[in-house]
Order: structure tokens, then C-alpha cells, then sequence
């Protein structure tokens, strides 16, 4: 029996080479676009930088001496009341753990007077894998995140 070409249905092999390349293109783009794991790690110095100028802040607004103790697992913020460090209350304010795979090099605790001055320079390193974050907090309250 003769086959015709009209009845006969399927890609041929070129077709589907077309669509192997499509598909390993889309995905060498959505693999470029994904951020690398190294953002974390600067991510949380950032949210920790920017919790630590709102604890100083709130030192000066509550006329409240106000500190932040830092540790391998993460960082928790007190004020003092009634003669006692407390754990302050908050959103953002309550014990944080770092991100996976990060890391603080060391320890530390700084208070906040309420003038907002710091009670000692504090310099804190986060490290994830090989890329790693210093946050920088100056006596006189300035902090900074670097590279």
C-alpha cells in the first residue's frame, strides 16, 4: 500500500531541534536572571544595619537607653526598663536568625544612650560560603554596610 504524506502526522527531526534550542535558551536566561546566593548575605547586613539605626532611633525618641546583642544564630534587641535590660516588642524588633548558610564572626553587644551615641565601636562580619558583609556601628551611632 502507498502512504501518502497527507495522513501521516509527527515533528520531524529539525523541528524538534528548534525546540531543544528554544528550550535551552529560555533556560540559560531564567538561570542569568536568578540573583546569586551571595545577595543574601549582604541582604540580611542591610535589614541588620537598618534594624540597628531603628533601635537608635528609638533610644532617642523614648529617652531609653536601648542595645543589641549579637550571636552566632542571629541578633535580638533590649531596652532598659525599670532598671533591667528587657527584650524589646515589636515586628522587627524580636529575636531575627540569619539566613541560611550565614554566619556572624563574631559576637558582640552595643548599647545606644539616648542621645543615640553607641557605647563602643562595633564592627560585626557575616559570612556566607566566601562572600562575606561588614556592618560597621561608629560610637557616634553612624552604622554602615560593606562589601
Amino acid at each position: 500500500m502507498p502512504t501518502s504524506a497527507i495522513g501521516e502526522r509527527g515533528f520531524t527531526l529539525i523541528e524538534l531541534l528548534a525546540v531543544l534550542m528554544i528550550l535551552s535558551l529560555a533556560t540559560v536566561a531564567v538561570l542569568l536572571a536568578v540573583p546569586p546566593r551571595q545577595g543574601s548575605v549582604v541582604k540580611d547586613a542591610e535589614k541588620l544595619a537598618a534594624r540597628v539605626v531603628l533601635v537608635r532611633d528609638e533610644a532617642i525618641i523614648r529617652a531609653r537607653p536601648t542595645a543589641i546583642t549579637v550571636d552566632q544564630s542571629g541578633y535580638r534587641f533590649e531596652e532598659r526598663r525599670r532598671g533591667e535590660w528587657m527584650p524589646m516588642e515589636g515586628k522587627h524588633l524580636g529575636r531575627i536568625g540569619w539566613g541560611e548558610g550565614i554566619a556572624a564572626q563574631n559576637t558582640a553587644r552595643i548599647a545606644f544612650d539616648p542621645t543615640g551615641a553607641a557605647d563602643q565601636d562595633m564592627t560585626l562580619t557575616l559570612v556566607q560560603g566566601t562572600v562575606q558583609a561588614v556592618v560597621q556601628i561608629e560610637a557616634s551611632g553612624q552604622v554602615r554596610v560593606t562589601q
